[in-house]
C-alpha cells in the first residue's frame, strides 16, 4: 500500500508545479497541458504512478475533471456571445466530425486493414476535440470572442457526437445493421433533454444562491450542484456534459437571462465564486493531465504508428473544416490559424477507445491502439502549433488556406448617441502577453483579456451584466456574495 505521507507529498508538489506551468506558459507561450502531460507519461512509465491502484475510482475523477472543467469555461460565455456564434459552431461541429469521420475512416481502411464499419468506428471515436484540452488553451490566448465561443460549444458538442456514433457502430458491428433512426433519436432526445434540464437548475440555482451567500456556503454549493445536474441528467438518459455547460451558461448570464425582473441585480455570481471555480477547475486540469499521460499504454509499436497515421489525417483536414465552419467576414486570419491547430483527442477517446476491445470487434486492439496514441500526438502537436502560432513558417504552411480572411474585424456598436466602430487586430500578442490580474490573492493567478475598444463599447451598450466575467473586479464592489471584501 503506498504511504499516505508520499501521496500527500506528491500531490502538493504537483499544484506547484502547475502553478509554475502556469506562468510559464503565460511567459513563453507553451502550453502547460502537454507538460502535464509528459510528466505523466515518464510518472507511468517509469512505475512511480499505478493507474491500475485507482481502480473504479479513475472513472469518477476523469468525469469529474471534464464536467468542472466544462462548467467553469460555460460560466464565463455570454448570451450575445452565444447568439452571434451559434451559426458558426453549429458548422464547425458538424463540418469537423463528419471531416474526421471520413479521412479516418480512410485510413482505417486503406492503412490498417479495417472493414469499412470498423474504420468509421475509429473516425467517431476520434471525431471530436477535447474540451479539457481546448478550454484551457481558448482562455489564455487572445482570441476573438467569436473564435473562442465556437471552439469551447465545438469540443463539447463534438464529444457528444462521438459518444453516440461510437456506440452505434459497436451495435452495428455486433449485429450486422446500422440503425440511423436510433441515432437521431438518440441525439434529439439527448441534447434536448440536457439543454432543458440544464437551463432550467440553472435558473432555480441562481435563486438559491441567494440564500445560500447569507449562510456563506455558496462557493461549495455550486460544485455540488453541477455533480447533481450532471448525475440528473445522466439518470434521465440524457447528456451530463451538455447539461452542465447549459447549467454553466444560464448560471454566468442568470442577470441577462431574467432581465426586467426586479431580482435580476442579485442573480449575478460574484467575483469570488467566479474565482473560487477558476481554482477548483484548475487542481483538476493538473491532476487530469498527469493521470491521462500515466494510464497510457505506448509499450508495443501499434500506438505509434497508426497514432501517426491518424493524427496527420486529424490536421491535414483540418484547415479545410476552419474554412467551411467559422465565418469568414468576423473570424481573423489568426484566429483561423488557431482554430485549424486545436485539434486535440482527450477523455472521450480514451473512454470509448476500449469499448471496441470489450464487445469482441476484431479490429478492436488495433482501434485502441490508434487511439492512444492519437491522443498523445495530436496534444503534442496542437501545443507545439500553439505555442508557433505567429511563427512565419505556420503562417505561410496556413497562408494558403486563410488567404481570404482579413487581418482585422470591424466590430460596431451603437451607443448614446452614435456608432462605435473598432478595428480588431488580428495579429494579436503570444499566448502569454496576458493581462496580470490578481486583484485578489489567491493560490494561483486567472489570467484576463485585454479589452479591446470593440469590448468596451458593447460593455457600455449592455450594461454591468454583459461585463466580462473575468476582468479585473471593480474595487468599488464587494468580492464576496456577502458583501465582504475581505476574507474572514
Amino acid at each position: 500500500m503506498a504511504n499516505p505521507t508520499v501521496i500527500l507529498a506528491v500531490l502538493s508538489l504537483l499544484v506547484f508545479v502547475g502553478l509554475g506551468l502556469e506562468q510559464f506558459f503565460r511567459r513563453t507561450g507553451v502550453p502547460d497541458v502537454l507538460v502535464l502531460l509528459g510528466l505523466g507519461i515518464a510518472a507511468g512509465a517509469t512505475g512511480l504512478v499505478d493507474v491500475s491502484q485507482i481502480g473504479g475510482l479513475a472513472k469518477v475523477f476523469t468525469t469529474s475533471a471534464l464536467v468542472l472543467i466544462l462548467f467553469e469555461g460555460a460560466i464565463q460565455l455570454r448570451l450575445a456571445d452565444l447568439r452571434s456564434a451559434f451559426s458558426g459552431t453549429l458548422r464547425i461541429t458538424l463540418v469537423g466530425f463528419l471531416a474526421a469521420m471520413v479521412a479516418l475512416t480512410v485510413v482505417g481502411v486503406v492503412f490498417m486493414g479495417m472493414r469499412p464499419l470498423a474504420g468509421m468506428l475509429l473516425g467517431a471515436i476520434l471525431g471530436g476535440t477535447s474540451s479539457a484540452v481546448v478550454i484551457p488553451i481558448v482562455q489564455a490566448m487572445k482570441l476573438e470572442r467569436d473564435t473562442r465561443t465556437v471552439l469551447t460549444l465545438e469540443s463539447a458538442f463534438t464529444d457528444v457526437l462521438c459518444i453516440v456514433f461510437a456506440l452505434a457502430l459497436v451495435g452495428a458491428l455486433s449485429a450486422g445493421e446500422v440503425n440511423a433512426g436510433e441515432i437521431g433519436t438518440q441525439l434529439g432526445l439527448g441534447f434536448g433533454g440536457a439543454l432543458l434540464l440544464g437551463g432550467g437548475m440553472g435558473l432555480l440555482w441562481a435563486c438559491g444562491l441567494k440564500a445560500m451567500r447569507q449562510r456563506r456556503v455558496s462557493f461549495v454549493a455550486i460544485g455540488a450542484a453541477v455533480f447533481l445536474v450532471y448525475a440528473l441528467a445522466e439518470a434521465l438518459g440524457t447528456f451530463g456534459a451538455i447539461a452542465c455547460l447549459a447549467f454553466g451558461v444560464v448560471l454566468g448570464n442568470a442577470p441577462a437571462v431574467a432581465k426586467g425582473s426586479s431580482a435580476a441585480a442579485g442573480l449575478e455570481l460574484a467575483p469570488g465564486e467566479r474565482l473560487f471555480l477558476a481554482e477548483v477547475a484548475f487542481l483538476l486540469k493538473v491532476f487530469f493531465f498527469v493521470y491521462l499521460g500515466a494510464s497510457l499504454q505506448l509499450g508495443a509499436w501499434q500506438p505509434w504508428i497508426y497514432g501517426a497515421l491518424v493524427t496527420a489525417a486529424i490536421f491535414a483536414s483540418r484547415p479545410l473544416v476552419v474554412r467551411l465552419g467559422l465565418p469568414r467576414a468576423v473570424t481573423p486570419r489568426r484566429d483561423a490559424r488557431v482554430a485549424s491547430v486545436l485539434a486535440p483527442r482527450g477523455l472521450a477517446a480514451a473512454v470509448l477507445a476500449s469499448v471496441p476491445v470489450q464487445a469482441g470487434i476484431a479490429e478492436g486492439q488495433a482501434i485502441e491502439a490508434a487511439a492512444v496514441g492519437a491522443i498523445l500526438f495530436s496534444i503534442t502537436l496542437a501545443s507545439g502549433l500553439v505555442f508557433a502560432i505567429d511563427h512565419p513558417f505556420v503562417q505561410r504552411l496556413y497562408e494558403r488556406f486563410f488567404r481570404g480572411y482579413p487581418e482585422a474585424v470591424e466590430v460596431a456598436a451603437e451607443a448614446a448617441g452614435g456608432a462605435v466602430v473598432a478595428m480588431v487586430p488580428a495579429a494579436a500578442p503570444q499566448p502569454h502577453e496576458m493581462a496580470e490580474v490578481a486583484a485578489v490573492a489567491l493560490p494561483h493567478e486567472v489570467a484576463t483579456e485585454a479589452p479591446s475598444p470593440s469590448a468596451g463599447a458593447v460593455a457600455a451598450l449592455e450594461g454591468p451584466a454583459a461585463r466580462d466575467p473575468l476582468a479585473e473586479p471593480d474595487p468599488s464592489l464587494p468580492l464576496f456574495p456577502d458583501g465582504r471584501k475581505e476574507a474572514g
